[in-house]
């Protein structure tokens, strides 16, 4: 949660401005971008790696760069790309060390069926099939490729754009629709 002192002095600017501020040398410029982003970078890193700890550190590593490299920082104009494609990388050089790539358990989706005429025993059945279908989905996406479990993560869990996505995965548009189409090709294989 951005502080409120923090949230009035910086949510005018747009991120051109914000990023000039940091590289000035502002520390509440520099918190409130840390404030605004930090829960995007763990959630996005526990899709990486299931190592909170990890993850924990790589935010913070970046964020320590980011500050003691300030002056020669480029230019930014999306702050929320620049971080998510800085923090892969570094998420990516600690997994390459470690040789470990995991995709999160899905969290559990509270399942609920109207009450209206609807027995007891209708509701423990169709929470059972949601159930299963939400393991046989997770299954499936564990035995994915890593690039491909990455689009779909980024693409129907945090709702980025095809964009956006090739941005932070640095690579073209085509590629993205290219691996998007594969990765549900092989989830509705082995969802059959």
């Amino acid at each position: 949660m951005i502080p409120e002192p923090y949230k009035y002095a910086f949510n005018h600017l747009d991120d051109d401005r914000l990023w000039a501020e940091l590289k000035s040398g502002s520390q509440k410029a520099f918190e409130y971008v840390y404030q605004k982003n930090v829960q995007n970078l763990f959630d996005y890193g526990m899709h990486l790696h299931a190592d909170s700890d990890l993850i924990k550190d790589a935010i913070q590593e970046l964020f320590i760069h980011i500050w003691q490299r300030r002056n020669s920082l480029g230019d930014v104009k999306n702050i929320r790309n620049y971080l998510m494609v800085s923090f892969r990388r570094c998420v990516i050089t600690h997994l390459e060390a470690h040789k470990k790539w995991h995709v999160p358990m899905l969290e559990k989706i509270r399942y609920s069926v109207e009450e209206v005429d609807v027995s007891q025993e209708s509701r423990m059945i169709a929470n059972e099939v949601f159930v299963r279908q939400e393991q046989d989905l997770m299954t499936a996406i564990e035995k994915l490729p890593s690039r491909q479990k990455e689009i779909i993560y980024l693409l129907f869990f945090k709702k980025f754009s095809q964009k956006e996505i090739a941005q932070m995965m640095c690579i073209n548009l085509a590629s993205v629709y290219t691996l998007t189409s594969k990765a549900i090709k092989n989830l509705k294989k082995q969802l059959k």
